[in-house]
């Protein structure tokens, strides 16, 4: 297996995507504003570089950027606040990737988590699913490009699957 470190990547965009980043990233701060002193220190910010992520993902159709970002994200947060999280990360792909779907060559996505999910102690695991547009593995007409991460928590792990289809 190999890992090719591209720094660069969002430098590819043109100025009408970099400001269609920028609205978004607008849009989700509304749905998941920061505290003071969050504002002030940004890598502790939870949607920090979220949009990119999830654009760029879904510009080259590599689930991998969101996972990696996810990893990153998760451990700067409070374990109550992941279900939320992952609602608005739901959110924002159904909503403002959906639309961009075309321009893409993307079909669908579907996400799935699995585990404890804002929980603590010995209390079951629990799981959620978002998903939007056509998406089926056993369709051979639609093509997948899926990754799966396992994302560490203070109570334990989360499995983390994304699947774009196209």
């Amino acid at each position: 297996m190999t890992f090719c470190l591209y720094r660069n990547l969002q430098k590819t965009l043109s100025l009408s995507e970099l400001v269609f980043v920028k609205v978004q990233q607008q849009r989700i701060f509304s749905l998941a504003p920061a505290r003071l002193h969050t504002l002030k220190q940004r890598e502790r910010y939870p949607w920090a570089n979220g949009f990119m992520a999830i654009y760029l993902a879904v510009r080259y159709k590599d689930p991998a950027l969101v996972l990696h970002w996810l990893q990153t994200r998760i451990r700067v947060m409070s374990m109550f606040a992941h279900l939320r999280f992952f609602r608005i990360l739901g959110l924002v792909l159904r909503n403002t990737i959906t639309p961009y779907f075309g321009k893409h060559r993307l079909k669908g996505f579907s996400f799935y988590l699995v585990g404890k999910i804002s929980v603590t102690g010995n209390a079951m695991s629990r799981a959620y699913r978002s998903f939007a547009g056509k998406r089926s593995n056993s369709n051979l007409a639609l093509r997948l490009a899926t990754g799966f991460n396992i994302i560490r928590t203070p109570t334990g792990c989360l499995g983390f699957t994304l699947s774009f289809f196209f």
